[in-house]
């Protein structure tokens, strides 16, 4: 079970690493939805639910992978930072 913050931290990490390739360069994103989807589907969160969810997300923006947006409809768009592309662009080599 994830528990602990640096637990969420490293599982941030894995989620960034799975999911980066679905992530849209030029438009903001709803990271959140895709940050739930793979909490319910992994049998390590306890919860399975939005909080746990919104922690990933916490994570990545702390990293500086992403940034809000904006929000619309009650949906928290993200984009990428500088770093988040730079990432990506390394992994598309």
């Amino acid at each position: 079970m994830i528990w602990t913050d640096e637990e969420f931290k490293e599982e941030a990490l894995v989620f960034w690493n799975k999911k980066w390739k679905y992530l849209n360069e030029d438009y903001p994103f709803d990271i959140t939805s895709m940050a739930y989807e793979y909490v319910r589907n992994n049998k390590d969160f306890k919860y399975k639910d939005h909080v746990e969810a919104g922690v990933l997300v916490t994570c990545l923006v702390d990293y500086g992978y992403i940034e809000f947006t904006k929000r619309e409809n009650n949906i928290r768009y993200h984009s990428l930072t500088e770093k988040g592309l730079n990432f990506i662009k390394e992994k598309k080599q």
